[in-house]
């Protein structure tokens, strides 16, 4: 009976999770639409000169918020809609998206690190409304949202030491998020490298061949005009004009005749005074 009972509220129970899950599946899904067309507003509204007094309104204010990344930050909420689109609730996702938001934060601050020398760093609030005017105004730095974080690092840190700080937390987010493995990388990295190398070697020697092959095309061919043009009368070698063979070692091109780094052109035999040895040595090319 105790069991039975048991399987009975087990029973009820997942029948109540399954409607619970059911509607929370649309409730994800309306606020990832909300969300994608805020940021295609959003960035209508940055991009277009004139978009209405709501619009002029909500440019100001991304510029100051965002600077020169204000083109930018309408975009992550684009994503950030279409992710809960495509993936439904965002209840298990806080971890990933609050990695999301510290990697675009750091980004963020890393392009800010440029402009801090034209901002006020006597107080914190003097640096806010400098970031924020810098970016509402000239539509530079990155605003006073990375302002909020730069002010202490570069108290604290320095300039050199808040930028290794950013650049190593997008790193470690990146390196958890996408389970990435600095060992393998650089060793990926390295046979990428020693493939390119070898790549590159083996194509610069065919083109170093290509270019043997065709003068010694071209000193054969001279060979046979000049022998042709001293003695009209003889009667025409047998040589190979067009194709010389190459090696791969040290790209020695084989002799018609003989044996050697040398080519070698020989009539044929009975040519009379075209019976005449004519050597073009390739030793000091």
């Amino acid at each position: 009976m105790a069991a039975t009972k048991k399987n009975t509220r087990s029973a009820k129970g997942g029948a109540k999770t399954t409607p619970a899950r059911k509607r929370r599946a649309p409730a994800s899904e309306i606020a990832g639409l909300v969300l994608l067309v805020l940021g295609i507003y959003l960035f209508i509204s940055v991009v277009m000169e004139s978009s209405g007094i709501v619009g002029d309104a909500v440019k100001g204010v991304l510029r100051g918020l965002f600077g020169l990344t204000a083109y930018v930050a309408p975009l992550g909420l684009v994503a950030l809609g279409g992710a809960l689109i495509m993936r439904g609730s965002a209840q298990r996702k806080k971890a990933g998206l609050l990695g999301y938001v510290l990697v675009v934060w750091s980004l963020f601050c890393l392009f800010g690190l440029f402009f801090t020398a034209r901002l006020d760093r006597s107080t914190y609030m003097s640096f806010l409304v400098d970031a924020y005017t810098l970016g509402q105004d000239a539509l530079l730095g990155a605003g006073a949202f990375a302002a909020v974080l730069l002010y202490p690092a570069l108290t604290y840190l320095g300039t050199v030491g808040s930028f290794l700080l950013f650049a190593t937390i997008v790193l470690v987010v990146c390196i958890i998020k996408f389970r990435l493995s600095l060992r393998k990388t650089g060793e990926g990295i390295k046979e990428a490298g020693e493939r390119i190398v070898q790549n590159t070697g083996r194509i610069v020697e065919e083109h170093r061949q290509v270019r043997v092959a065709q003068r010694v095309a071209r000193a054969r061919q001279d060979l046979f005009i000049e022998d042709v043009a001293a003695h009209p009368n003889a009667a025409a070698p047998d040589v190979d004009l067009i194709q010389p063979t190459v090696f791969d070692s040290a790209a020695v091109l084989a002799p018609t005749a003989g044996e050697g780094p040398d080519l070698f052109y020989e009539p044929r035999a009975g040519g009379g005074d075209a019976a005449q040895l004519a050597l073009f040595s390739l030793a000091g090319t």
